[in-house]
């Protein structure tokens, strides 16, 4: 997006390619060594606009039909609040990593 406005105000481009960095050496400028981070990133804001584009788009009915008013299913904010904690528990926990030899029937990445 930032190179079309570039274009659309006559500039041929940008004068250098953007710094975009993420994670423990984000401070680093031109740090290559690591670019791990960047794909898990850009792979959530997909996710979270894809998940956006649906709830835009779909209709809440119960089980014989009737439609849902969202205002009735949507969490307070310290609902909300101890929702997002327990998930962010759940991730933190689904990534930690265990030591032991016996790998069988899962990894480790």
């Amino acid at each position: 997006e930032m190179e079309y406005i570039f274009r659309k105000n006559g500039a041929q481009g940008p004068a250098y390619p953007s710094i975009v960095a993420s994670g423990e050496n984000a401070c680093i400028l031109h740090y290559t060594t690591n670019n791990r981070q960047m794909h898990v990133l850009r792979a959530d804001i997909l996710k979270s606009k894809a998940l956006n584009w649906l709830m835009e788009r779909v209709s809440l009915v119960d089980e014989e039909g009737h439609a849902i008013e969202r205002s009735d299913i949507e969490l307070s904010p310290a609902e909300q609040s101890a929702a997002d904690e327990i998930v962010d528990r759940a991730e933190f926990e689904s990534q930690d990593d265990h030591d032991h030899d016996d790998h069988e029937g899962h990894d480790h990445d």
